[in-house]
C-alpha cells in the first residue's frame, strides 16, 4: 500500500514522496497547500455576523457571501451527502499560503 501510495503521489505531484518537505512544484500538476488547524485566533470571527454590519456590497452579494461561508449549512449539507466533517481534513488557510495567493495576485494585476 505504501509503494502504491508512492507512485500516486509521484504521478500527481511530480515529486518523490521522500522529498516532499522539499517540494518543487511542477506545471500541471498538484501541490500541497498548508492548511491551519489551530483555533481561530486571528479576531475574524464568524462572517456570517458580518452581514449584520452595514456593506458596499450590494444585498445580495453580501447575502451570497454570507451563505458561502456560513458553518452551519455547509455542515447540514455535508450531513446530508452522508459525509462526516470531523473526519475531513478541513481547515483554513494558513498566513503563508495567503500571502502566497495575495503576492500571485498583485503580480497578476500589473
Amino acid at each position: 500500500a505504501v509503494n502504491e501510495f508512492k507512485k500516486t503521489f509521484l504521478k500527481f505531484t511530480g515529486n518523490e514522496w521522500e522529498d516532499r518537505f522539499d517540494f518543487e512544484k511542477r506545471p500541471g500538476k498538484y501541490f500541497p497547500v498548508e492548511i491551519d488547524h489551530g483555533q481561530d485566533d486571528d479576531g475574524l470571527g464568524d462572517l456570517a455576523k458580518a452581514t449584520s454590519k452595514k456593506s458596499a456590497l450590494d444585498s445580495r452579494v453580501a447575502h451570497l457571501v454570507a451563505n458561502l461561508f456560513d458553518m452551519e449549512m455547509f455542515e447540514e449539507t455535508m450531513k446530508s451527502m452522508d459525509m462526516d466533517v470531523k473526519e475531513m481534513p478541513l481547515g483554513k488557510l494558513s498566513k503563508a499560503q495567503l500571502q502566497r495567493g495575495f503576492d500571485v495576485l498583485k503580480e497578476l494585476k500589473k
